[in-house]
């Protein structure tokens, strides 16, 4: 999904760098600043995947903790047993 929707942001862009030229003539682009922007976003993408990553880890035991909190509220005492 996200790789459809960078192919149609790149597609947007070259058909309008194409389609009105005058307006993007005066467009630079510096390259020794791409690899920055390249390497800040390379890191942004990282730890994105990171964070789900640890959220998918750590989800199912939020969910079993939920249920023992439960259970323990619905014993009325621990000695009963």
């Amino acid at each position: 999904m996200i790789l459809i929707a960078l192919i149609l942001v790149i597609l947007s862009v070259a058909a309008s760098i194409s389609v009105y030229p005058e307006k993007f003539s005066n467009l630079k682009l510096s390259f020794p600043r791409l690899a920055q922007v390249c390497l800040s976003f390379g890191c942004y993408i990282f730890m994105r995947q990171c964070d789900g990553g640890s959220f998918i880890y750590i989800r199912p035991k939020m969910y079993l903790a939920d249920i023992y909190a439960k259970r323990s509220l619905a014993e009325t005492s621990v000695d009963a047993k």
